[in-house]
């Protein structure tokens, strides 16, 4: 058994590499490397390609059929996790004052937790710790809390919660424009072409999901070399470091930091010419907005557009493959069924698995870099009146109260045998519930303000919500670790 300070410090290391990393993330977008454009590029590869990879090789590899009956713990878990913390803070938030124009987001902050890199960063840090014996299984575990997340959010379409924050552009039968969208950046207008195929809703979901830009200026991806740089071989020292400063630094050192409305301007789905080109729709009545059938339409090409995602895709065939034995010994080696080997002795497409989980390895130094890129361009231009309250009751409930409900709830159901004696999962369990917003609260709410306006309320509450719940995290998180590993599991 461990004395109660080396827990306390195996339980704090771990958030300090996490926040290293975001330091990192938050320096390069300062710095104007890891510019918004970037990210959108970066976030696609992780979502399109290094979480399923992530998701497939963990799932695969550590979880079988005996794991179903903590894979249906999880789904009671998430009951609460999910729904009842959304709930609850919208509550909390009513009560403390918080402005009609952000009850969607706050629901959204609630309903929606940081629960992919930064719980796995954290998990996958204690394994020198020796206190679990495969923390690896861990990760598959917050995977399956990812998926059910990621059903919530995109499948159910829960993103469009946000839109009853913009009645304007959402609840008037507003259309953008379909042909064009028109994206402004910096001295330049970039103008990309839109598909006009299916639904609302599923031009919606493509919209949020297509992270990459389909045209740049080439302005300003050319490298300028200043005259500097061009001049007597004499100065030949000068003369390398300037070349290479033209290469890895390409942005005119004048440009301005990006910030909150750069992101807006990328990721709204209306143009600049929103209040020109926008009118309400002449060929659907209203009888027809308010019909069940419409509504359902919409729901059935919302949920099946992100259930052939790859994120979707990559969910559903690990499920399938860890639970049919036969089907996973062709991956990997199971002591539930067997099959003739490969020539090397290994399964026949081990080396699928090799590549997934090689490239899976990057999503979360990626992701966290990615996270602390987002925080680095987070300011607040005006601060509404009395919207403190509205932030100090949102962090103390998610960082101080709902742990405490949680801890409370797990401890029940371990009374119960429902975690049948899987400590890191227990453990996983109680940490989900002292986690920050997930950062797509703050992309949605992006892709739903009008592309053409200053800094917005939501924007700027929820600048104000990101910062305070990561400067408190770093104490929050290792006290709910340190709490769970010394009282509920006694290590």
């Amino acid at each position: 058994m461990r004395s109660l300070g080396a827990i306390i410090f195996i339980a704090f290391r771990p958030i300090i590499k996490i926040y290293l990393i975001l330091a990192v993330g938050f320096i390069l977008a300062r710095k104007n490397i890891l510019t918004i454009d970037t990210s959108r590029n970066i976030s696609y590869i992780v979502v399109s390609v290094l979480s399923p990879c992530l998701n497939f090789a963990k799932v695969v590899t550590y979880l079988d059929n005996s794991y179903i009956r903590q894979i249906g713990t999880i789904a009671i878990s998430s009951c609460l996790v999910f729904p009842g913390q959304a709930l609850a803070t919208f509550a909390f938030g009513i009560l403390a004052g918080s402005p009609r124009a952000w009850w969607g987001g706050m629901f959204l902050c609630g309903m929606l937790p940081n629960i992919s890199d930064l719980p796995i960063a954290y998990v996958q840090s204690l394994a020198s710790a020796d206190i679990f014996s495969n923390t690896d299984l861990g990760v598959a575990y917050i995977c399956i809390y990812g998926a059910v997340m990621n059903l919530i959010q995109f499948n159910l379409g829960g993103y469009r919660i946000v839109g009853f924050d913009f009645p304007d552009t959402h609840l008037s039968g507003f259309r953008p424009d379909p042909e064009k969208q028109v994206v402004s950046k910096g001295n330049s207008t970039i103008t990309a072409t839109c598909s006009t195929a299916g639904t609302n809703g599923r031009e919606e979901t493509d919209s949020l999901r297509s992270h990459a830009i389909e045209s740049l200026d080439s302005n300003e991806d050319n490298a300028s070399i200043q005259p500097d740089c061009i001049e007597s071989p004499l100065r030949g020292v000068h003369r390398t470091k300037s070349v290479i400063d033209s290469i890895y630094h390409n942005r005119d050192k004048n440009v301005s930091k990006e910030g909150l409305n750069d992101i807006v301007k990328v990721y709204s789905k209306f143009n600049d010419n929103t209040d020109k080109k926008i009118e309400p729709s002449s060929t659907v009545s209203t009888a027809h907005e308010n019909s069940y059938k419409h509504y359902l339409s919409e729901f059935m090409s919302t949920f099946i557009s992100n259930a052939t995602t790859p994120a979707s895709i990559s969910t559903v065939l690990s499920l399938v493959v860890s639970m049919i034995p036969w089907v996973k010994a062709i991956f990997v080696t199971t002591h539930q069924a067997h099959i003739h080997s490969a020539p090397d002795g290994q399964p026949p497409l081990k080396f699928l698995m090799d590549f997934v989980e090689y490239l899976g390895q990057a999503q979360v130094p990626l992701g966290l870099l990615l996270l602390g890129g987002t925080i680095g361009r987070l300011k607040v231009t005006e601060v509404p009146q009395g919207i403190w309250k509205t932030v100090l009751a949102l962090v103390c409930f998610r960082l101080f109260i709902f742990p405490i409900i949680g801890c409370a709830f797990n401890s029940k159901l371990h009374s119960d045998g429902l975690f049948y004696g899987d400590k890191l999962l227990y453990f996983i369990s109680n940490i989900t519930y002292c986690l920050p917003p997930a950062t797509s609260v703050l992309y949605f709410t992006a892709f739903y303000s009008p592309s053409d306006t200053l800094q917005t309320l939501q924007m700027n509450i929820l600048a104000l919500v990101y910062i305070a719940h990561y400067v408190c995290l770093i104490v929050c998180l290792p006290f709910v670790a340190s709490y769970t590993l010394k009282i509920s599991l006694d290590v």
